[in-house]
């Protein structure tokens, strides 16, 4: 038999990342303009916020639901907005912005090992 495809996540096989907590992803979109929204009491209050929003994510489907980053912001915006003068267009486009950044920043974190080019030639 002969193998044509290798599907795998490239999270932690081709592309490393140092994540010293889980609140790095968090931070990230604070400093990428959620902290700038007014929606929370400082930095601790929004991390408090997106452990929520991945605990609903946890809860749905037993568990198996797989999320996105822009999906969690959305939501934490969301959820930190209920009861507010904020429509859904303009959660959608502040999650957006902030997904923007979050990306800009994970992508400056990353890199690829030297061998990890030459392993996937050898495929």
């Amino acid at each position: 038999m002969t193998i044509r495809f290798a599907f795998f996540d490239c999270m932690e096989t081709i592309v490393q990342l140092e994540v010293p907590s889980f609140d790095l992803y968090a931070d990230w979109c604070w400093e990428g303009g959620a902290g700038g929204l007014g929606l929370w009491h400082g930095i601790e209050g929004f991390r408090a916020e997106w452990k929520r929003s991945r605990d609903r994510l946890g809860s749905l489907d037993g568990g198996l639901r797989e999320g996105t980053i822009l999906g969690r912001i959305r939501d934490a915006i969301a959820s930190a907005a209920a009861g507010r003068d904020w429509s859904p267009e303009r959660v959608d486009g502040e999650a957006r912005g902030v997904h923007e950044s979050f990306w800009r920043t994970y992508r400056a974190e990353t890199f690829v090992l030297p061998e990890a080019p030459a392993a996937l030639d050898g495929m």
